[in-house]
């Protein structure tokens, strides 16, 4: 049973090569990766940008379809969760999920620059146990020493880099990417509530098609 698992292993994918060798950006190609952003947040409140920034690293898991040569659309789920320490006990987690459209240009090599635009929805969760400086308890009606919310709202972003075809059927993904995530109190009246996010992504994706 042991040596059968590797089998098994190589079997997949020797079938995974042979059902995408053929060369990225064509029509009917499905692309399936992950991606590790770095990410740079700049905090807004009340449409004011905060001293605190936050940074850390999340994950999305990308689906894209290719319905004519070089365009695609997909889905774009994203998800982090961060322990911010020092001077502010928090607990901040982030969710979206985006609709996604790209447009990889055909270069003739194995490099492929693109662009991409997203738009969606997040939701972001903020436990704090003390918080020095972040205003949010004179709106939202909670105590500046105890906050646990979750915010919603609209996001939005754009990205480019290259994609880079390592092997057949994989490609290597690098790129830099800005995105606007609101996350409103309910029944808010002020400026937008939120994160400025400057991205700096890496990662591996596999393609398979016709």
């Amino acid at each position: 049973m042991k040596k059968f698992i590797p089998f098994l292993i190589c079997a997949f994918i020797a079938v995974s090569v042979n059902l995408s060798a053929q060369d990225f950006g064509r029509k009917g190609i499905w692309e399936l990766g992950g991606l590790v952003m770095y990410a740079n947040n700049s905090i807004v409140v009340d449409g004011q940008s905060q001293d605190e920034s936050l940074n850390f690293f999340f994950i999305n898991v990308p689906v894209y379809y290719m319905p004519v040569d070089g365009w695609q659309i997909g889905v774009v789920p994203e998800f982090v969760s961060v322990g911010i320490g020092g001077d502010v006990d928090a607990t901040l987690s982030v969710f979206g999920g985006f609709l996604s459209t790209a447009y990889v240009f055909k270069t003739g090599g194995s490099v492929y620059p693109f662009i991409e635009g997203k738009i969606g929805y997040n939701s972001v969760n903020l436990s704090v146990g003390t918080v020095p400086s972040i205003e949010l308890s004179k709106t939202t009606g909670v105590q500046q020493n105890e906050v646990d919310e979750t915010l919603s709202g609209l996001g939005w972003g754009f990205s480019g880099g290259i994609k880079v075809q390592i092997a057949r059927g994989a490609l290597l993904n690098l790129g830099v990417g800005y995105q606007q995530r609101t996350a409103n109190p309910e029944n808010w009246e002020g400026g937008r509530v939120g994160l400025d996010v400057i991205t700096v992504q890496a990662g591996f994706a596999v393609f398979l098609g016709k």
